[in-house]
């Protein structure tokens, strides 16, 4: 538990940057027009972004 205590706030600056990155990957991809690689990596970023959260929970069982 004390573990959970200390990682967790790393991990909220972890994701943190994550989402500033992605918004700027964002306002990029939409000043270019180019919509449908845009979806394609909301779609690989929601996926990593499960896989993380995941192993994080495992990681602590």
């Amino acid at each position: 538990m004390l573990l959970l205590l200390v990682l967790f706030p790393v991990w909220l600056q972890v994701q943190e940057q994550f989402y500033r990155d992605l918004w700027q990957l964002l306002e990029l991809l939409c000043r270019e027009q180019q919509l449908l690689i845009l979806l394609c990596w909301l779609e690989v970023l929601l996926v990593v972004q499960v896989l993380g959260l995941l192993l994080f929970l495992l990681w602590e069982v």
